[in-house]
């Protein structure tokens, strides 16, 4: 009797099977988790940091793109100067070379700018005719400053800027300094200006 060929070969190779199977060690599965464990913070720490800076850069360039709209705007206006209505730290009323008025002020953490209708009959302002020029001011920080040829006006001279019609010539006015800083999340920008006024470019 001839033995069957596939009994034999069922029997003889049972282990082939065996071999073929493949997977992780107990080891392999460990050393994994542990790198895992060493990498995913050091990843998470680089996509803060990175995060972070992008933050701060914004941040800056929004300051900065602020600081400039309105130091143009003060630059230009100051320029055109023709008559100082009402001038102190917080405050510069004037009217322009040419016709029209502007009126620039610190006030509630803002520069504020009015450009008509910006004073009453009592020559007080009017706060629905001002706009806001920039936000995030830091009001303490912030000043018109008023110099002549020979150095910065003393705080006592600065009421003459009050009486009507007074030109910066009269007031021997050579140079005003508009600074102001701006402030974010941990971030406190100073700006500043120095401008002659009424002589336009």
């Amino acid at each position: 009797m001839i033995p069957s060929l596939e009994g034999s070969r069922l029997g003889t190779y049972p282990h082939e099977t065996v071999k073929n199977q493949t997977g992780f060690t107990l080891i392999e599965l460990v050393v994994v988790v542990a790198l895992l464990g060493i990498l995913i913070p050091l990843i998470s720490s680089l996509i803060f940091n990175a995060y972070n800076q992008y933050a701060v850069i914004s941040a800056t360039n929004r300051l900065s793109v602020s600081a400039d709209t309105a130091l143009r705007s003060v630059l230009d206006d100051i320029r055109l100067l023709n008559l100082i209505q009402t001038a102190d730290e917080n405050n510069l009323h004037f009217t322009l070379i040419g016709g029209g008025e502007r009126y620039y002020r610190f006030d509630s953490g803002t520069l504020q700018l009015c450009m008509e209708s910006c004073v009453n009959s009592q020559n007080d302002p009017v706060p629905e005719s001002f706009g806001i020029l920039a936000k995030n001011v830091n009001v303490d920080e912030s000043s018109f400053k008023f110099y002549r040829s020979g150095g910065v006006l003393d705080a006592n001279e600065i009421p003459s800027f009050e009486s009507l019609n007074a030109t910066a010539s009269d007031l021997l006015v050579a140079y005003i300094m508009v600074e102001f800083e701006l402030v974010s999340v941990n971030m406190e920008m100073p700006f500043h200006i120095i401008v002659r006024p009424g002589h336009p470019t």
